[in-house]
């Protein structure tokens, strides 16, 4: 059963080294500002085509989804 989302929740983001940190414990963002730049202009790119609800963008490629199967 999937939980509640709360979704004004905002989320500051970060980067973690999964390797070395597999709790989460340490952001290493201000450490590689270029990998948080690029991993931004990946998320970008993917919101243009598909949207990203929670900023209110619909997306060039989103499809209306179907309400029934046949």
């Amino acid at each position: 059963m999937p939980g509640e989302v709360n979704e004004q929740h905002q989320h500051g983001g970060g980067l973690y080294d999964l390797r070395r940190d597999p709790g989460e414990r340490y952001n290493v963002s201000e450490s590689h500002p270029e990998i948080v730049e690029k991993l931004e202009q990946i998320a970008n790119v993917a919101r243009e085509d598909l949207g990203d609800d929670l900023k209110g963008m619909a997306g060039k490629n989103r499809r209306a989804s179907k309400s029934s199967f046949v």
